[in-house]
């Protein structure tokens, strides 16, 4: 198996849990939107957009929205 074959293999294993809702605020944050926005996308509060983003932070270990979703891309969790 090759390094690449294995090193994503390695990154699928060792990712966090995360909820299909999470996995949805993580794509919305990725292409750039604001809280305010994945509400209204998602039909949630903007209270529970920043509820998911900090859970997503804290699971990915990500300093900023940024960092999670390159670390999201990173470890298969979401595609662009």
């Amino acid at each position: 198996m090759s390094r690449t074959a294995v090193a994503k293999l390695a990154g699928r294993i060792w990712a966090p849990q995360t909820t299909e809702r999470e996995l949805s605020v993580l794509r919305c944050v990725a292409a750039g939107q604001a809280n305010k926005e994945i509400a209204d996308a998602l039909g949630i509060s903007e209270g529970t957009v920043k509820s998911h983003v900090n859970n997503i932070m804290q699971k990915l270990g990500a300093l900023s929205r940024t960092d999670a979703a390159i670390a999201g891309l990173r470890k298969g969790l979401i595609k662009m």
